[in-house]
């Protein structure tokens, strides 16, 4: 879970990946001592990115986010894909 990894000049290996799937084995990676109940899209959502860069924005992101809540708490994770809309 090393964000500065993903803005650090390194080689990029873009490749297709699932997004959901990714967000699964991210979710592997981070320990959770809190009650939280995890949802997330099972779509099988396709990109074109780096998926060890983009692992560790997510894992960053779901690590935040449980650190804000209290003993407990929900997490949703929306997947899907918007007409007309691309990152670059």
């Amino acid at each position: 879970m090393n964000v500065l990894l993903y803005v650090r000049n390194s080689p990029i290996k873009l490749i297709f990946i699932s997004i959901s799937k990714l967000i699964e084995k991210s979710l592997e990676k981070i320990k959770i001592t809190k009650v939280i109940e995890i949802k997330s899209s099972k779509n099988n959502l396709q990109i074109k990115r780096d998926p060890i860069k983009l692992e560790d924005v997510i894992i960053n992101l779901i690590a935040n986010t449980i650190q804000e809540m209290l003993d407990e708490g929900k997490l949703g994770i929306k997947i899907y894909k918007k007409e007309n809309f691309r990152i670059h």
